[in-house]
């Protein structure tokens, strides 16, 4: 009897044997006996090992499903090596070669097997990987930490076969001075075992090896970098920690001197940006607290006043209670005098202006302050995602695309980011995509309230109707204790500051068809 089909996010990987038809041309049975040895002894165990599942074998190559985008790369990259490895002592025309497309996506599962629109895209990545690399789309690549991943390049937006967008493409290519040894019996091509913790230990995944011509994202840096003593604790360091954990131990520290003073102020700037990438109403209250603290020491600092004024911005446009029983009308007051304190010299405080221009509906002036930011420090993702914002609202979608995507590049933490991106391929009608892009933001950040709802409208467009009402579910979950509020409720769905109502409608008809009844206009 047959399982019934179940819908669920999976990362997908596909490989195939490079020249499969040109190796069993020259010998048919030694190669089929050499691929389906690797297949036992090599892949099976290294997808075990890393939480993964054999799908099916395809003849050429193979079909595998992860949970999770990190293992899912970390096990085709030691496949490779171990392959690369095996194969190095026999002629380049005998040699078993992969390729290997990632891909994560929402799938169709039944009676083991796997189906739908991204396992076609990663068979299409896979095509295209060359030989011995791994080809993995943005989907993938954005769930990958910046600084403990391998490193990767960015081949940029390729057409796929049979598939209508152009695709997002990373690549992770062998460094090409690995060792490789390889023992077979003569006259045969069947793979000999190899140990794996011989041929390459598990804990060289870790290690970022040096390659030709690929460069790992860099790290943001939004300052320059403070002088580092035993209290001062790195932005990525804090991603993941409890929010009680921070500047406060430190402030008797402050009168050490004016070096330390400083140095404590920019501790604490990076503890509330990495608090500000979370984007909920808990980790808003600590990064306003710790900033508090930072302006006793440096209280005309540009950089915190405009941190400050996002926070308090973000809070109110959220409708989010942070605590100090704040009204909206407060959190805009300390959004407008933070703004005031912060000068017009940082993009963040321009992007938090432009916002605002958006809000009330002057779209093209807040364009132009958005411009403004990336003329004035090009390498901060808020300015790129103030115009991507200022012009998705304005209803150019497809020209508001390139921009949010650079922003996600330069900061790849930030779930807002994702949902712009995800908000924009929804109005451009593009629900598969959004509905992609959406999994991935909540997959990133699960409790970022807003990327529920509007997955919520996407699968109601896409007849997803049991899925769509999970999702309101899980932003009912989350709304009632920051707002008060079920999604049935909203009061301002039909006001977003889109400057077209076919914007409005569209977004408005989505939750009607994920079956929230009532929607006030």
């Amino acid at each position: 009897m047959s399982q019934p089909s179940v819908r669920s996010l999976a990362v997908i990987v596909s490989l195939d044997l490079h020249g499969y038809s040109r190796l069993t041309e020259q010998d048919e049975i030694g190669t089929h006996r050499a691929l389906m040895a690797c297949m036992r002894t090599q892949l099976e165990p290294i997808v075990r090992q890393h939480g993964g599942i054999v799908v099916k074998l395809t003849g050429d190559g193979a079909l595998v499903r992860f949970a999770h985008a990190a293992r899912a790369l970390d096990a085709m990259i030691r496949f490779q090596r171990e392959v690369a490895a095996a194969e190095a002592g026999f002629p380049e025309s005998r040699r078993l070669e992969f390729r290997v497309g990632i891909h994560l996506a929402s799938t169709i599962q039944e009676d083991g097997d796997v189906f739908g629109h991204g396992v076609n895209l990663a068979v299409r990545l896979q095509e295209v990987a060359e030989p011995g690399s791994i080809f993995l789309s943005e989907a993938v690549a954005v769930l990958l930490d910046p600084v403990a991943r391998p490193p990767l390049e960015r081949l940029g937006r390729r057409p796929l076969k049979n598939i209508k967008e152009k695709v997002d493409v990373y690549c992770w290519r062998p460094c090409r001075r690995e060792p490789r040894c390889r023992a077979r019996h003569a006259g045969t091509v069947i793979a000999a075992v190899l140990i794996a913790n011989v041929i390459l230990p598990t804990a060289a995944l870790n290690v970022a090896e040096p390659s030709d011509g690929v460069v790992a994202d860099p790290t943001r840096a939004p300052r320059p970098a403070a002088r580092r003593e035993d209290w001062v604790e790195s932005y990525h360091g804090l991603r993941g920690r409890p929010l009680d954990g921070g500047i406060n131990t430190t402030m008797a520290a402050a009168e050490r001197s004016l070096e330390t003073r400083r140095a404590i102020a920019e501790d604490a700037y990076l503890q509330a940006l990495a608090l500000y990438d979370r984007h909920t109403p808990k980790a808003f209250a600590r990064a306003i607290d710790i900033l508090d603290e930072a302006l006793k020491l440096e209280p005309n600092d540009g950089a915190t006043n405009a941190l400050l004024a996002a926070l308090y911005w973000g809070g109110h446009q959220n409708r989010w209670q942070i605590g100090r029983g704040m009204t909206r009308a407060d959190m805009l007051h300390q959004a407008q005098h933070h703004l005031h304190r912060a000068g017009a010299g940082r993009a963040l405080a321009l992007m938090v202006r432009s916002e605002m221009l958006t809000t009330s509906g002057r779209h093209a002036r807040a364009l132009e302050v958005a411009e403004r930011a990336i003329r004035l420090e090009p390498d901060q993702a808020a300015g790129h995602y103030a115009k991507g914002s200022a012009l998705l609202f304005a209803g150019r979608a497809a020209e508001a695309e390139a921009p949010i995507r650079t922003a996600i590049r330069l900061d790849p933490h930030a779930s807002r980011y994702l949902f712009g991106l995800a908000l924009a391929q929804f109005s451009m009608d593009h629900f598969d995509a959004a509905e992609r892009i959406l999994a991935w933001a909540t997959a990133q950040n699960s409790e970022d309230d807003w990327p529920h709802l509007l997955m919520a409208a996407t699968q109601g467009h896409l007849g997803l109707r049991a899925s769509a009402q999970q999702a309101i579910g899980r932003f009912d979950r989350l709304s009632l204790t920051r707002r008060g509020w079920f999604a049935s409720q909203i009061p301002y769905v039909y006001s977003w500051p889109f400057q077209r109502k076919q914007d409005r409608d569209r977004l408005h008809a989505g939750m009607v068809l994920a079956g929230i009844p009532e929607i006030r206009r």
